[in-house]
């Protein structure tokens, strides 16, 4: 049951570290390509974060506890 959830939490996780890298590098990016890439950055990194990791994480969670449960 570790391993699955370790693997369930490292999934989401791997999506979202390409996300903050660029989030770190914003003034980097604006200033060679356009400066609206920010906004691009700053709107995957919402959707990503909320969408893919939060809510991913917290329902796979929960089914594999309801599944684990329901064996017992």
């Amino acid at each position: 049951m570790a391993l699955k959830t370790f693997l369930i939490v490292l999934v989401p996780m791997i999506l979202y570290v390409p996300i903050t890298m660029l989030r770190s590098n914003t003034p980097f990016l604006a200033d060679k390509f356009f400066p609206e890439i920010v906004v691009g950055i700053l709107f995957c990194g919402i959707l990503v974060g909320t969408v893919v990791v939060d809510c991913l994480i917290t329902v796979a969670t929960t089914l594999l506890f309801l599944e684990v449960t329901d064996e017992k």
